[in-house]
């Protein structure tokens, strides 16, 4: 079945299967790294926010310590004195909006809580379903954020906060001061910055999608051309299909040469076949047409008839030799002429042919020439007899 289908197709169907499976594996790559690009993004954007809001710690606060790594990075925060807007009981919300407005993100001031040891919401920006901030609630030891913020580590990565899904960073505030209340790792509170996960899935998802439809537009405009491609580059061989078919048929054929590459030297070849083949069916129509019956034979010891012209037909018919609607081809020489010893001798020392014998057939007198038959280098192909 598969050597019916086109060889533009398969060419074609071959190539593209194979720019399929590279876009494939390109795009499964471009995947993996949109995915790590995505999680260093949100790293590097949390680290950005981070900055952000103990910039305006440190510029806008007193008592706020920064302490900074050599790349500006945030290392450790201490406070002398808790911030007043993130008191208990007279919260002012405008310095942790401030923090929301310029990352675009949610963030959180959380106090140590000595008497149950835990770590409350004092501003945020982050709005219940009721309208209302979501203030007081305690971080709760059941956080995945909570043990490391509470033995004085940063925290990064994903956090259920009020039932919803957020990609986190929890830093640990330090007190230097016993009047703070901090814990014994001297954490005295949590600022807290954070991204909606739901938000940054569909941002990955969004990346994702787009992704994908270039790439199978790609797959299908590069399928598109490669077809083009086989179709118009091996139309000369559809052609030469064409006109080999005429030639077998005994087709007179005049064979273009077009181009200059592989089809352009079979082009060539073709051509030289075509006047080869119309000047040996010419020469066999002769043959054909010739009153004189004429044989080929094979060589060898038991020699047969590979060919007989209409007029031997005939003529091995009237004697008898062969029924009316049968012929001599395909049957064994010593069967219509006796190998008789002047026809044998003929036959057996090729390199003197061109020779004549007479052999008696049905009590006829018969004058056989025979002459070797050669192929165009020069190897034996037999012997033409005529009668």
């Amino acid at each position: 079945k598969l050597g019916r289908i086109p060889l533009w197709t398969k060419i074609g169907l071959f190539t593209g299967s194979g720019l399929i499976g590279m876009a494939l594996a390109a795009t499964w790559s471009s995947i993996h790294n949109l995915k790590s690009y995505n999680t260093e993004a949100v790293l590097e954007e949390q680290q950005l926010n981070l900055k952000t809001a103990a910039w305006l710690l440190d510029e806008t606060v007193d008592g706020v310590t920064v302490s900074r790594n050599p790349d500006g990075s945030v290392r450790r925060l201490t406070v002398s004195a808790w911030p007043e807007f993130a008191g208990a009981g007279n919260a002012d919300h405008s310095f942790i909006d401030t923090i929301g407005t310029i990352t675009g993100q949610t963030a959180t001031i959380f106090a140590f809580d000595e008497a149950t040891q835990d770590y409350v919401r004092r501003t945020t920006n982050i709005i219940k379903p009721n309208g209302e901030r979501a203030v007081g609630p305690p971080l709760g030891r059941a956080s995945t954020a909570f043990a490391p913020v509470d033995n004085g580590d940063v925290f990064l990565g994903q956090a259920s906060i009020l039932g919803k899904a957020y990609e986190t960073l929890y830093v640990p505030i330090f007190s230097d001061n016993p009047a703070v209340p901090s814990n014994p790792a001297g954490v005295a509170g949590i600022l807290y910055v954070g991204i909606d996960a739901a938000e940054r899935a569909n941002r990955a998802a969004g990346s994702l999608s787009d992704l994908i439809i270039t790439n199978a537009v790609l797959i299908a405009l590069f399928a598109l051309i490669t077809a083009t491609v086989c179709y118009f580059a091996l139309r000369p061989i559809r052609a030469l299909v064409e006109d080999i078919t005429a030639i077998s048929d005994g087709h007179s054929v005049s064979v273009k040469v077009t181009r200059s590459d592989e089809i352009g030297a079979i082009q060539t070849a073709l051509g030289r076949l075509a006047t080869v083949a119309e000047l040996a069916f010419a020469k066999a129509q002769i043959l054909d047409r010739s009153t004189e019956p004429v044989l080929t034979i094979c060589d060898g010891p038991d020699p047969s008839i590979m060919y007989a012209n209409p007029a031997a037909n005939t003529f091995f018919r009237t004697i008898g030799v062969v029924p009316q609607d049968k012929s001599v081809e395909n049957a064994k020489l010593d069967s219509v002429l006796p190998m008789d010893n002047g026809l044998h001798r003929v036959l057996s020392d090729r390199a003197a042919l061109p020779r004549r014998a007479v052999v008696s057939v049905e009590g006829e007198k018969l004058r056989v020439s025979a002459s070797g038959i050669v192929r165009q280098d020069g190897s034996d192909n037999g012997i033409c007899l005529m009668i």
